[in-house]
């Protein structure tokens, strides 16, 4: 992000994933009796902020998510 103010063309690959755990432990989690809830948190997207930030301040540049 910081070398987009004077980026042309940005050429991004596609997240591994949407979400990711809202906690990491820095351990193994035993096993439990019971039932587990995962807690996931959304990741930014990348490519859209990129997107907002370029296209107010240049009409021609270029971006490419694959």
């Amino acid at each position: 992000m910081k070398n987009l103010k004077q980026s042309t063309i940005v050429i991004k690959s596609a997240a591994v994933a949407d979400y990711r755990p809202s906690v990491c432990a820095d351990a193994k989690i035993k096993k439990k009796d019971g039932p587990w809830t995962l807690y996931l948190e959304r990741n930014p997207d990348i490519i859209a902020e990129i997107g907002k930030k370029k296209k107010r301040t240049d009409p021609d540049w270029f971006c490419n998510g694959i």
